[in-house]
């Protein structure tokens, strides 16, 4: 996994906050996820290095082992996120990459997706706005990914 200097035409942010709201979103969101994960890493990207403009934030890592279907654990990735009370989790099917891709509103409507194919798992999260439409931050999450994986 790679973080490049620039995703979404944003770019990553590595400032005091920044590394402040990384730690506190990989406490409390994205560590019983990612726990799994081998060499799972966080960043943030953003428009400025002080947060107050947009931003994502991103959580990946390659999985222990290669799973044999990215649909079939997307699947069950919308099944858990049903199950947290994310009522409009969407599934979105493999394509032609390999990447099954998840998303959901959060109860503070920030836009959450998944991504899982052969060998990675990633998390993103974007603020209210920031992705147009589930089916929008699952092509923002696509591209994240394919930056990210290569």
């Amino acid at each position: 996994m790679h973080f490049p200097n620039q995703l979404l035409g944003l770019k990553r942010n590595t400032s005091a906050v920044a590394k402040q709201t990384i730690s506190v979103l990989d406490k409390d969101y994205v560590s019983p996820v990612t726990a799994y994960l081998v060499g799972e890493k966080s960043a943030m990207y953003s428009g400025g290095q002080n947060g107050a403009t947009s931003f994502f934030f991103v959580a990946s890592g390659a999985l222990p082992g290669p799973i044999a279907s990215p649909d079939n654990v997307g699947h069950k990735l919308r099944g858990v996120m049903l199950n947290s009370h994310i009522a409009d989790a969407k599934f979105f099917p493999a394509g032609p990459h390999g990447a099954a891709v998840v998303c959901g509103h959060t109860s503070n409507k920030d836009t959450l997706c998944f991504w899982t194919d052969h060998m990675s798992f990633g998390v993103v999260l974007y603020p209210p706005g920031f992705a147009a439409s589930l089916g929008d931050g699952a092509s923002k999450t696509s591209q994240i990914r394919s930056g990210v994986v290569g």
